[in-house]
C-alpha cells in the first residue's frame, strides 16, 4: 500500500537549478528535495510562457514528480506582459484586489490546471501555493479538493510592499493597497500553514491578526561560498540584482545618481552592476567613468570576493533579501538601508554597514576602503552571523515532517 503524502505545488514561476532569481532558486531546492523524498508523492502546476526556464523545469522533474502545467498562448502572453507595465493592473486592482498580483486571464490558466488535476483522480494531501499570486487561488482549490490542507510560501508580506511602494500615492492607498491587504490576511487565516522567510515578516502577520502556530519561520535558500576573500581586494563595490525589477533598477539609479555621482566616487572606487536587463539604465549611465555594467554573472561570487564591499540601497520592496544572506556567506561587507536588512538583524557596524542616507554609503566606502582590518573583520563577522542564523537543511526537514502528518 502506497503511503506516500500527495503534494501539489502551484507556482507563478519556473524553476531550476541555474535560475537566477532567488525566489526561483528557494522553490528549485524545496521541489528537488521533496521529489527525491519517498515519502512524498509530488505534482506539480505552472501557468505561463513554455520558455527555456520551463523547459529546462520539465527536464528536471520529469522523471519523479507529475506535470500538469498549462500553457498560455504568447499572445496572450504579450496581453499579460503589458498588463502589468501599464495603468491597465491599476485599473483591474481597483475592482479585485487579487487583480495586482494575479491578473483575471493567469486566474482562468491556473483553475484550468487545478481541475485538469481533479480529472485524472489524483487527490492531493496538501496543496503548496507558492508565491502570495497563487494564494488568491484558494478559494478554488478548496472548493475542487475539500480535504486538502492548505500551505502558502510567503516569499515576502506582499501588502507591505505595496504599502511602501503606495505610501505618497493616497488615493491608491485607498483604492488598492488597504483592500488588497484586506483580502490577503483574509485569505492566510484561511490556510493551513504559512511559510515565511523572516521573523519579521512573522511578527507583521501575527500584529495583523494572523495566528502564530500556523506560521513557520523558513531559513531562505542561498548559495554557499566555500573560498577565501582574495588577500589583495581591488578597489570596487558591487550592486548584484536583476534589472528587470522595479527595485533594482530604482535602486542603481538612485545610488549612481545620490551617491557615486554626487560625491565623485569614480575617483576613489569603481561600481560594478551585477544583474541581466536594465538597458534604460545602461543607456543612461553606462559612459559615467568608473560604472561597469556586467549583465548576467553566472559566477558572481568571483567579482565578491575581490571586491571592498556591496551597496544593497533598495528603497522599496519587502522579504528577506537573499543577496545579502549570499554577499555575507563570501565575507563580503555589505552597506544596505533598513528595508535591505529586514529580516536579517545583524548588528550595524559589527556585521554590516548600516546606510540610510546618501552621505551614510559615502563614509560606509570610505571606511572599507581606509580601513582594510575593520573591513575584514565586518565581513568575517557577517559570514558567521549567517552560518549560525540561516540553516536551510535543517528547516526543510521539518517543513517536510509538517506535511508528512
Amino acid at each position: 500500500m502506497n503511503t506516500a503524502k500527495k503534494i501539489l505545488f502551484v507556482t507563478k514561476h519556473p524553476a531550476h537549478s541555474s535560475i537566477a532569481m532567488a525566489g526561483n532558486q528557494l522553490f528549485n531546492h524545496t521541489l528537488n528535495s521533496f521529489c527525491k523524498d519517498s515519502n512524498f508523492e509530488i505534482g506539480w502546476i505552472y501557468a505561463g510562457k513554455w520558455n527555456d526556464d520551463f523547459a529546462k523545469m520539465k527536464e528536471a522533474f520529469q522523471s519523479n514528480s507529475r506535470d500538469f502545467s498549462v500553457k498560455i498562448p504568447k499572445i496572450i502572453t504579450l496581453f499579460t506582459g503589458l498588463y502589468y507595465r501599464t495603468s491597465l493592473r491599476l485599473f483591474f486592482a481597483r475592482r479585485n484586489p487579487s487583480y495586482y498580483l494575479l491578473d483575471p486571464i493567469y486566474g482562468h490558466f491556473y483553475k484550468k490546471g487545478l481541475g485538469n488535476v481533479k480529472k485524472t483522480g489524483w487527490y492531493p494531501d496538501w496543496i503548496v501555493l507558492e508565491w502570495t499570486e497563487v494564494l488568491f487561488l484558494l478559494p478554488i482549490c478548496k472548493s475542487l479538493f475539500p480535504n486538502a490542507k492548505i500551505a502558502v510560501t510567503e516569499h515576502d508580506v506582499s501588502f507591505v510592499k505595496l504599502q511602501r511602494r503606495f505610501a505618497h500615492k493616497e488615493l491608491n492607498m485607498q483604492t488598492i493597497v488597504d483592500p488588497f491587504k484586506k483580502l490577503e490576511l483574509k485569505l492566510l487565516s484561511d490556510v493551513n500553514l504559512i511559510r515565511v522567510l523572516s521573523l519579521d515578516d512573522k511578527n507583521i502577520l501575527i500584529d495583523n491578526g494572523i495566528h502564530s502556530d500556523k506560521i513557520e519561520l523558513v531559513a531562505p535558500y542561498y548559495h554557499r561560498v566555500n573560498l577565501e576573500r582574495k588577500a589583495k581586494l581591488l578597489p570596487q563595490i558591487v550592486f548584484y540584482g536583476a534589472l528587470n525589477r522595479e527595485e533594482n533598477k530604482e535602486a542603481v539609479n538612485w545610488f549612481i545618481e545620490h551617491v557615486y555621482q554626487a560625491f565623485q566616487l569614480e575617483k576613489k572606487v569603481k561600481l560594478i552592476v551585477i544583474g541581466g536587463g536594465g538597458a534604460e539604465l545602461k543607456q543612461k549611465w553606462s559612459n559615467l567613468p568608473g560604472v561597469e555594467f556586467a549583465g548576467y554573472v553566472k559566477e558572481p561570487e568571483k567579482i565578491f570576493l575581490e571586491s571592498v564591499g556591496m551597496v544593497v540601497p533598495l528603497l522599496n520592496g519587502g522579504g528577506i533579501k537573499i543577496k545579502v544572506l549570499e554577499s555575507m556567506t563570501c565575507s563580503l561587507p555589505v552597506m544596505t538601508n533598513s528595508i535591505g536588512i529586514e529580516g536579517i538583524r545583524a548588528e550595524d557596524k559589527v556585521s554590516y554597514l548600516h546606510c540610510e542616507q546618501p552621505k551614510d554609503y559615502m563614509k560606509a566606502v570610505d571606511l572599507l576602503l581606509s580601513n582594510h582590518e575593520k573591513a575584514r573583520e565586518i565581513g568575517n563577522n557577517g559570514r558567521m552571523f549567517v552560518e549560525q542564523h540561516f540553516n536551510y537543511e535543517k528547516s526543510m526537514e521539518e517543513y517536510k515532517s509538517i506535511l508528512s502528518r
